[in-house]
């Protein structure tokens, strides 16, 4: 055959942790994003670029796997939300209809302590009543 195969462009799969999203049409990237588990029962993604800091958290995630999960006011509802700080000192979440959006699981592996995934959402500036939107929202092999 005559075909040439093109070895460099071959897909490798990988398990460096990693967190992209758009903020309002902008690019986040997160290259060290921090799986944590909270209060022994809530799971937390962070990740941290440039001006923001984003806060996914999955309430009760020990009943919950490979699925998509709406997020809303998760203090209440057991759902889970979504929190996002914009320097300085601006706090957008997911606490109030119709600011919520949805999270995916792709992968939850509770052995191995590993989640990948997507997520999108609208939140809302509690004092100025802005708000932001978060879209192609990508997390994977977040362990915690």
């Amino acid at each position: 055959s005559d075909a040439k195969k093109d070895c460099c462009c071959e897909y490798a799969p990988t398990s460096i942790p990693a967190f992209t999203a758009k903020v309002n049409g902008t690019d986040f990237i997160c290259n060290s994003p921090l799986g944590l588990i909270i209060f022994n029962t809530d799971l937390q993604i962070k990740a941290y670029a440039s001006n923001y800091d984003m806060t996914l958290w999955l309430d009760d995630f020990s009943n919950k796997g490979v699925g998509t999960y709406i997020l809303g006011d998760g203090f209440d509802d057991g759902s889970g939300h979504i929190q996002l700080s914009l320097a300085p000192y601006t706090n957008y979440q997911t606490n109030t209809s119709p600011n919520t959006g949805t999270i995916t699981f792709t992968k939850f592996d509770k052995t191995n302590k590993v989640v990948s995934g997507t997520f999108s959402f609208q939140a809302l500036d509690m004092s100025t009543s802005a708000t932001i939107s978060i879209t192609t929202g990508v997390f994977s092999n977040i362990s915690y």
